[in-house]
């Protein structure tokens, strides 16, 4: 692993899987010395779809007009940071079953027609991101991951997988709005901890 893609989703300071993920990074540094890393936290900064902005994607690059581009400026820096990671961790909290409405967004804009998918002749699908070893870096209040109410992972194994990325490794804090919340962080930092290169 040479690159490292971070996306954080959650929009408090004190979150419970942007501090596990920040461990999981160091975790990495240590087994990757000259690991670059780029973080973008999410919670703020998406953008939802337009109708413009869909008729953005599916026009022919050399075809767009400046206002095109315009649009899907940030659709087309997210995808850029996909495309330049080997590795990927994606900090979510379980919110509701399922996961906040700012990484939704980002499933949104960078799943893309021509650039991390594309249809082939016969109508089909093909991915065109190249695999590489991700994270989701989960805590859940109370619901255990796998569960019939865990919405959250198989969705984002989907969508990673729709773009090409199957190598997805879940490290869970399950429980941490429940009496042994500290018990339940422990195990999650050592399972960061005995993570190999």
């Amino acid at each position: 692993m040479q690159n490292l893609l971070v996306i954080e989703t959650s929009p408090r300071k004190d979150s419970i899987s942007s501090t596990l993920c920040h461990e999981l990074v160091a975790r990495l540094k240590t087994l990757h010395p000259n690991l670059n890393v780029k973080t973008r936290s999410i919670a703020t900064s998406m953008e939802f779809v337009s109708e413009e902005m869909i008729g953005a994607f599916y026009t022919p690059v050399d075809a767009r007009t400046d206002e095109q581009k315009k649009l899907i400026s940030l659709s087309d820096a997210l995808v850029d940071e996909l495309e330049w990671a080997n590795g990927l961790i994606i900090a979510v909290p379980m919110w509701n079953f399922t996961m906040p409405a700012a990484l939704k967004a980002w499933f949104d804009l960078t799943i893309r027609v021509g650039r991390t998918f594309k249809y082939k002749p016969d109508g089909g699908l093909d991915t065109l991101l190249k695999d590489r070893k991700t994270y989701l870096m989960v805590a859940t209040g109370g619901v255990p991951v796998g569960s019939p109410y865990d919405f959250l992972t198989p969705s984002l194994k989907n969508m990673l997988g729709f773009m090409g990325i199957k190598d997805v490794e879940i490290i869970a804090a399950e429980g941490t709005n429940k009496p042994n919340a500290a018990d339940v962080i422990q195990k999650t930092r050592d399972t960061i901890q005995n993570i190999a290169a």
